[in-house]
C-alpha cells in the first residue's frame, strides 16, 4: 500500500469512531476521494492520508419563523 493512503481501520483509530461510522462518512464524501479496491478475497477502502474530515451540521434544521 502506498504511503499516502490509509485504511478504514487506520481512520477508525485516528478519529476514535466505529467502523460503521467510517463507512457512513465515506458514503457522505467527508474524507474526499476514497478508492474501493477489489481483491480475490474481498474489497476494502483506501482513504487519502493525512486524514481530513469535512464538518457537517448536526441535528434538525431550524425552521424559519414567518
Amino acid at each position: 500500500m502506498e504511503a499516502n493512503w490509509g485504511t478504514v481501520k487506520d481512520a477508525q483509530t485516528h478519529f476514535g469512531v466505529s467502523r460503521q461510522r467510517v463507512h457512513q462518512l465515506i458514503e457522505k464524501g467527508a474524507f474526499g476521494e476514497c478508492e474501493r479496491v477489489e481483491t480475490p478475497v474481498g474489497a476494502y477502502w483506501l482513504i487519502p492520508y493525512p486524514f481530513k474530515r469535512a464538518v457537517y451540521p448536526v441535528g434538525r434544521p431550524r425552521q424559519n419563523p414567518e
